[in-house]
């Protein structure tokens, strides 16, 4: 909570606009607070007091979701982002390390890539415990080959409490295994297996989902014991689809717990235009005329004589009167003219792009309208990892105070003093722009957050030019929602192939195996037509 008469420092978008000289559209979402519940954390796992997070409270989505995996159950946890989803688990996995150094976790994200601040975090508690963590990819594999040998790799692997990969690698590694069971970096890992942690679920599209949820089958009956599952969602619309799909695959039960993430007030502002006066004087001049050719567009005449409504359907009309070959002057808008104001802010900005490209040329703009040493950096995959950590830990530091990237940033990652997300040019989606919002506004020393749409690209102008309420309603729409098929034959494709070709897990194909692999040209009534791993033929 703030203390008393503690003054939330900070630049206010608003101010800017208007010292521009741009009209804008404005408005706002009020807080969200979440349930608490009556723990801290160190009231769960005393070596949390050593840390900040140690006194603070739960939500009570978290502690619903520890206590139903302390039940041995599965659990499907469905909050927003920064809701905490990932201490939620790990207070269970770290429970659990305190009191057997043997117990194994899988912890699986779409990229690692997109997954540093958590990662950071899992590394960070599981110290606290006495415990050991591991983090690899492909990237990594060949890093710690290089580094250390295939050997250290394995033990190293074997040997952590909890084990931090991706579905691609995970398939890759697991097919090995089931060819042969000393084949495969986690080998040892596999048989041992406690828990499986399946996070960012909804970054998945349904192929993927259903691949990863035959690899969940497989895991599941290859370990000597059960394991436990825990999916970490914001947008999955049949949890209970997911929940029996697991109960048939670990035997265990499942729950569906739902929370919300903690929001401050947001701002949003919907950037206009700065010359709207001139377009407006513009546009009168030439609306009689127009109306004369076109009657119809009499019904719009209210908007054109009324400046405030005006500024609301501008692009509109002045879409309607260039179809109609009208010179009317272009709504003017300058990027770098907005963004470099916001270096004088407290906390940072981060400014989305659609492209690298766009990304460059602000930043270069940037630099030409106030000097290369603003306190400003790009941040896309193009640019080595090392040194976007180093982006990453500087915007922390209070170092860098605007960082403009196409999408790496759109997810898993937490800066945490971030105020501000501006968007130049929105998305093709209204999922992508609500993980671009995920983003900022997780602290409340914040005090506020501000959302600044800034029409860059055509698209935005389609929008725009259909009515402010059209965009309002696409910003309305919500998250598109993830959707689990448990029939989808994706799903039974590839543990139908495992029980093919593998040498010892064989099992009988139930009717969703022969069904996808018949399909896939992969087995006739004669038997198997080809090496699907392989794709070479069999005799």
């Amino acid at each position: 909570m703030k203390g008393k008469g503690m003054r939330v420092m900070g630049l206010i978008t608003k101010n800017v606009l208007e010292r521009k000289g741009y009209s804008f559209i404005f408005f706002t979402d009020p807080p969200v607070e979440p349930s608490y519940s009556s723990l801290k954390f160190k009231d769960i796992l005393p070596e949390f007091s050593s840390i900040e997070l140690g006194d603070k409270p739960l939500y009570k989505h978290q502690l619903e979701a520890y206590e139903s995996l302390m039940k041995g159950l599965n659990v499907l946890l469905k909050a927003g982002t920064g809701s905490g989803k990932t201490e939620a688990w790990m207070l269970y996995a770290l429970n659990r390390i305190r009191e057997d150094k043997r117990f194994r976790t899988i912890a699986l994200y779409p990229t690692l890539a997109l997954a540093n601040d958590q990662i950071r975090r899992i590394e960070k508690y599981v110290g606290l415990v006495g415990g050991k963590s591991i983090q690899i990819d492909g990237v990594k594999k060949e890093e710690y080959v290089k580094k250390h040998g295939l050997s250290w790799l394995r033990e190293a692997s074997g040997s952590s409490n909890i084990v931090i990969s991706n579905p691609a690698f995970l398939m890759h590694d697991l097919k090995k295994y089931l060819l042969r069971k000393t084949q495969g970096i986690l080998a040892s890992l596999y048989s041992k297996l406690d828990l499986i942690i399946i996070d960012e679920l909804d970054f998945y599209d349904p192929r993927s989902l259903a691949f990863l949820m035959s690899v969940l089958q497989i895991l599941s009956d290859i370990s000597d014991v059960k394991p436990q599952v825990a999916v970490l969602t914001a947008t999955l619309s049949n949890p209970e689809d997911m929940g029996d799909f697991l109960k048939k695959a670990t035997g265990r039960d499942y729950r569906v717990v739902e929370g919300e993430a903690f929001r401050i007030t947001n701002h949003y502002y919907i950037v206009l235009g700065k010359n709207m006066r001139e377009v407006y004087n513009s546009v009168r001049r030439l609306w009689g005329e127009a109306v004369k050719a076109r009657p119809e567009l009499a019904n719009y005449t209210e908007f054109v004589e009324d400046y405030s409504l005006f500024e609301k359907e501008a692009y509109r009309i002045v879409s309607i009167l260039e179809g109609l070959g009208y010179d009317v002057p272009s709504i003017s808008v300058n990027p770098a003219e907005i963004v470099s104001e916001f270096f004088k802010d407290d906390y940072v900005t981060l400014v989305f792009t659609r492209s690298i490209s766009s990304a460059e040329e602000l930043v270069r703009s940037i630099k030409q309208y106030v000097g290369e040493d603003a306190p400003l950096a790009s941040h896309h995959h193009l640019i080595s990892k090392a040194k976007r950590e180093e982006v990453e830990e500087k915007a922390r530091r209070g170092l860098v105070k605007v960082v403009v990237s196409p999408r790496t940033l759109s997810q898993g990652i937490d800066i945490g003093t971030i105020r501000r997300i501006v968007h130049l040019g929105l998305p093709d989606d209204v999922k992508e722009f609500y993980q671009r919002e995920g983003r900022k506004g997780r602290r409340r020393e914040l005090g506020y957050a501000e959302t600044v749409i800034i029409p860059y690209t055509r698209w935005d102008r389609e929008l725009l030019n259909n009515g402010l309420e059209t965009l309002r309603k696409w910003l309305g729409l919500g998250i598109e929602k993830t959707l689990v098929n448990e029939e989808n034959l994706y799903i039974y494709l590839f543990t139908g192939i495992v029980k093919l070709k593998s040498p010892w897990y064989r099992k009988e194909l139930n009717e969703l195996e022969k069904n996808a692999l018949s399909k896939a040209g992969v087995l006739r009534r004669t038997g198997l037509t080809r090496n699907y791993w392989t794709g070479s033929s069999r005799g």
